[in-house]
């Protein structure tokens, strides 16, 4: 019986898994990842520009969640200022919510990309110089 090559022994299988797209039901809503305050907290920003304090869902602590990641929060009908995350979009996912007008257009962009459209001022103010006539000096 022939042996595996090395060329194929440690290449796997690779099956990409479709999975449904998650709506916003009752009590619930997105949000985009602000800052990460550890221990499975976070800062979220909802779709009504409020910040909340977000806890991870005890089933999806083995995902990793970054800043401007968008996600699905249950909201806590006995305490208002935090929320629960109870799933992760993928960039793809998160396209689809906005052709179908769930989220703003805002949640797609990073956060470094909404940095550049706002004009930054170093405090200079630099003036026109009067045009200088050569043939006078």
């Amino acid at each position: 019986m022939p042996k595996k090559s090395k060329k194929n022994k440690g290449s796997k299988p690779t099956d990409v898994k479709i999975r449904d797209l998650e709506l916003a039901e009752v009590m619930e809503e997105y949000g985009k990842i602000t800052a990460l305050l550890g221990n499975c907290r976070f800062t979220v920003r909802l779709t009504d520009n409020s910040d909340r304090m977000a806890i991870v869902h005890r089933g999806m602590r083995r995902q990793r969640i970054l800043v401007d990641t968008v996600v699905l929060v249950s909201k806590r009908s006995f305490q208002d200022d935090k929320v629960d995350v109870i799933h992760k979009y993928t960039d793809d996912e998160v396209k689809k919510l906005i052709q179908y007008n769930e989220i703003p257009e805002v949640f797609g962009r990073s956060s470094s990309c909404l940095d550049d459209i706002v004009e930054t001022t170093d405090g200079f103010v630099f003036e026109e110089a009067p045009d200088i006539d050569f043939d006078d000096i």
